[in-house]
């Protein structure tokens, strides 16, 4: 996953998501539906990723290219810095730990 240029997790539904939290301690750039479980608390609301409405096609096309470009979203550092909400604190401390082990 840490060669991947992008990340997608385009669900109209989904529990927990292991694969989000991996992706986010890789630091692999993220998109993902508003509706796709914990997404928006994992991602900071869309800090550490872009949110998309999963059935905005336009929208999600437009995401997956920016976050496969120069100019992505990558969570790694940014979102396993002590700067990170507190509100993500404990998807934070999960992803550090499947990251650092």
């Amino acid at each position: 996953m840490r060669a991947a240029r992008a990340f997608v997790l385009p669900s109209l539904w989904e529990g927990f998501s292991n694969a989000l939290l991996e992706a986010l301690a890789c630091g692999t750039p993220i998109v993902a539906s508003t509706t796709a479980g914990s997404a928006p608390d994992v991602l900071a609301n869309g800090r550490y990723g872009l949110l998309v409405e999963p059935q905005d096609i336009e929208a999600m096309a437009a995401a997956i290219l920016r976050q496969s470009g120069a100019d992505a979203i990558r969570p790694g550092g940014r979102a396993l810095s002590s700067y990170a909400p507190k509100c993500s604190c404990f998807w934070l401390k999960l992803s550090q730990d499947i990251r650092y082990g």
